[in-house]
This record gives structure tokens, sequence and C-alpha cells, in this order.
């Protein structure tokens, strides 16, 4: 299960982490306590907290609890969304000292030893809850896993799916759910029932893939491909012209799980004709995307892929090797951009480049079509 990012929007951010710090600091005492509140004044004093980190970015969310005897917990998270996550951790950075709390960034690992979990009249814990990877030798470095429900129901889905997640990002932690598997989903159990591997395991099985993939590329010595650069053009049945300008040379290429981080960056404007930008529009929009070629390339660890022109949105791809360089240079980039297009970005795993495919397909049907 891999969930889409939300970009950073300079029209979203209207206070500070100052702003929000200064207004906890000033509120503390009102929320050490909460667990102490009864069922209707605890969500009541947590909804404040929301209301106030919302207008820092609407996509974050608060959780707060007992640390021990003399100190309470204040985790802030992005809710598993990676492009968002140096956000938080700049959010974090900018608190002062506060006695008597823990600040977190991340939702911590808890354990699937310690945590079990009810939702939809259905507990997950290290009884109901196991897994099993799926290997695709076509993929040998994707780390797919199957987490088994004993319970599972089919018709119960959506359920199933939602408390799953919420499941496996405590007990793994937020980052480590992000950083270690590729994709996950929750599924009934195998007939098979000798595939099944208890639920505690599974950090060790992650650690061994993780250790095989640094022993696999860590010294490899990286070629890079000639970059070659395909323009593209199509239209869609409405009449829509697509336009981009794709880098067909890394189609085949071998390193593509050591930058496994798909970048993208979206402008959107105003439509002309065709579903494409007029002219002033356009001037803007190449503005943009030279500026965001030359910022982001200059860092070894990231790599311009392709541009796209569709239906009233700029897309810009790149992939990376860490999601937080490019957090960090796209955050600023995005916030200081000026005029009246404004691009956000966000960042998902795509260890083997499939969402390129798009662009290697549409070349691929061209030269037929030749």
């Amino acid at each position: 299960m891999s969930l889409p990012g939300k970009s950073f929007d300079k029209k979203k951010e209207t206070h500070t982490p100052q702003t929000f710090w200064q207004w906890f600091s000033n509120n503390q005492e009102r929320f050490d306590q909460l667990n102490e509140l009864n069922a209707e004044e605890a969500p009541a004093r947590l909804n404040e907290i929301m209301e106030q980190l919302n207008k820092y970015d609407p996509w974050f969310k608060a959780l707060i609890g007992k640390f021990d005897d003399t100190s309470s917990e204040l985790v802030i998270t992005a809710d598993g969304d990676i492009a968002l996550f140096v956000k938080v951790e700049l959010l974090l950075s900018a608190a002062p000292p506060l006695a008597g709390w823990r600040l977190i960034a991340h939702k911590p690992p808890l354990g699937f030893d310690e945590i079990s979990i009810e939702m939809h009249g259905k507990s997950f814990n290290e009884e109901t809850v196991k897994f099993y990877p799926l290997i695709d030798p076509a993929y040998p470095d994707l780390v797919s896993i199957v987490f088994t429900h004993k319970d599972y129901d089919e018709k119960e889905e959506e359920d199933f799916q939602t408390a799953g997640s919420i499941y496996v990002q405590n007990a793994l932690g937020e980052i480590n759910t992000a950083t270690q598997i590729d994709q996950y989903k929750i599924r009934s159990e195998p007939e098979d029932t000798s595939l099944l591997i208890p639920v505690v395991k599974l950090n060790d099985y992650l650690n061994w893939r993780e250790k095989e993939f640094v022993e696999k590329y860590d010294l490899a010595a990286i070629d890079f491909p000639e970059e070659l650069i395909n323009s593209i053009e199509g239209q869609d049945a409405a009449g829509n012209v697509m336009m981009a300008l794709a880098v067909a040379t890394y189609e085949h290429w071998e390193y593509k799980p050591v930058y496994c981080w798909w970048v993208r960056i979206e402008v959107e404007y105003p439509e002309a004709e065709n579903g494409l930008p007029g002219p002033d529009s356009l001037q803007l929009l190449h503005n943009i995307e030279d500026k965001a070629v030359q910022l982001l390339t200059q860092n070894p660890g990231i790599i311009y892929t392709a541009s796209k022109t569709f239906k009233g949105c700029r897309t810009i791809y790149f992939y990376a090797k860490n999601y937080r360089d490019p957090s960090l240079l796209l955050y600023e980039f995005c916030e200081s951009a000026e005029g009246d297009l404004k691009p956000g970005f966000f960042i998902e795993k795509d260890k083997y480049w499939q969402n390129m495919e798009e662009f290697f397909k549409l070349e691929e049907d061209l030269e037929e079509d030749e």
C-alpha cells in the first residue's frame, strides 16, 4: 500500500512554526492531563491542537499521551506522507524547551509485540496478523509484503486496509514503513499456511533485505547512460494535446533501484487551446522548470528524467537517492515561488521507475508508427 504525496503549497501555510509553538507554550497545561479527561472532553482538547497545527499545514496530525509519571508526549505526524516528512521535522526543530513534554516527529515504532489496535470490530495484533513476502524475479530488489488477518473479509476491504495501515505504521514506525517497505497490502491467509511468518519477525526480515540491498549497490561503480532526450507529442480523444520530454536512455538502466524516490513537481496553469498554456503561461512554466532542474540536479543524488504538459498542468519528473534532499530543496523553492503560477511537489517510492513507463511506451508507439 502506498499513499499519494501531498504537495507543499504556499497558499496553504498561514502560520509559522514559531506561531504554533507560541500558542502551544501558552496553553500546554491544558493538554498535559489529556488522558484523564472523559470521552467528550479529550477529543475536543485534541481538536484545539489540530486546529492550530492545521494553520501551519492542513495535512498534519497530532497525538498526545503520557510518557511517564512526570511528562507527556506530543507526536506530530504527516500520516505517512513522505513529501511532508521534512516539514514535520522543521516544525519540531523550531520547538522551544517545554518542561514536562517529550516532542516527537513522526509516529515512533512501538513494536509488533507491544501493540494491539481495535478498529471496525477487528483486533490487529501478533495473534491475528502474520505476513509473507512477495518475490518477483523481474523486480528482485522490490520489498513487497502481504499482511494477513485471520478474519479478513473481502466485503470489508476498505476497513481492513485502513486499519491495517494504521497498525503497521504504529508498530513499525512511520519512517521505517515508508523507507523499508516498497508496497504492502492486507489479505486473507493463504491455503498453504506454511508460508506465514509471525509478524514480530518482520523487523528481522526487513533488516536482512536492507543489508542485501546495501551489499549489492553500496560499492557499485554506477555508470550513467548518455543523456538522450526525446520529444514526445500526442492527443487524447477529446483533442487535448500532450507534449513531453523524456530521457529515453534510462529505460533499461540497471541502477534504477538506487534512485528509488520519485519526485514530481506540478504547476497548474490556465488552459488555452487544446489544454495547452498560452504564450505568457508557457514562458513562466519554462522559467520554473529551468530553475527547478538547475536546483535539483546540482545534487548528484537527484536525476532529471522527464516533463509533461497536459490539460492545465506542467509536471516535471526526477528520481532521487533519498527523499530528504529533494524535500529540503523543494520546500524552499515552492515557498519562495513568485508570480501567478505556484509549484507544488510530491514524493513517492518507485524503485523500478514504473511511473516512467508511460513515457517509454509512448516512445515505442511512436517508433512503431514511423
